[in-house]
C-alpha cells in the first residue's frame, strides 16, 4: 500500500491573531502539555464490542479523528515555519509479549474506521 503525503499550510504568523502567544512560547516559556482526564467511556465501549471491533484500534482511530478535527491539534514547526497539517497521523505502541518490549508504529489515518482498521492491522501485522 503506497503512503500519503501529508500537504500543510503555513501560517503567517505576522498576520496570526496568536502571535503574541506563539511568540511568547517560542523564546521565553517554552513548554510541553499533557493532561490526564477521567474519561466515560461506557456507550463507547459498548459500541465496539456490539461491533465485534478491539477496542486499541477503536480508540485509537477516535482519538485520530478528534486530533484532525481540529487545526490546532495538527500544528508543527517544520522548516523553521509554523504550519498546519492536513492531517496527522497516530503513533502508537504495540507490546511484545516474548520479550516485554515496545514497537512505536505509525499508521496512515484516515476518517473511515474500516479503512483505518484495515491499514492498522497490516501495519500491526507487518511491523508490530
Amino acid at each position: 500500500m503506497e503512503k500519503k503525503i501529508t500537504g500543510y499550510t503555513t501560517v503567517d504568523i505576522s498576520q496570526w491573531h496568536r502571535k503574541e502567544h506563539f511568540e511568547a512560547f517560542q523564546s521565553v516559556a517554552q513548554c510541553t502539555y499533557n493532561q490526564t482526564v477521567q474519561l466515560d467511556i461506557t456507550a463507547f465501549l459498548k459500541t465496539v464490542k456490539k461491533n465485534k471491533h478491539k477496542f486499541y484500534p477503536a480508540f485509537i482511530h477516535i482519538l485520530a479523528r478528534l486530533m484532525n478535527a481540529h487545526p490546532e491539534f495538527r500544528m508543527a514547526m517544520k522548516d523553521g515555519e509554523l504550519v498546519i497539517w492536513d492531517s496527522v497521523h497516530p503513533c502508537y505502541t504495540v507490546f511484545h509479549e516474548q520479550t516485554e518490549t515496545f514497537s512505536s508504529l505509525w499508521s496512515e489515518y484516515h476518517d473511515d474506521f474500516r479503512q483505518f482498521l484495515h491499514i492498522y492491522s497490516q501495519d500491526v501485522a507487518c511491523y508490530g
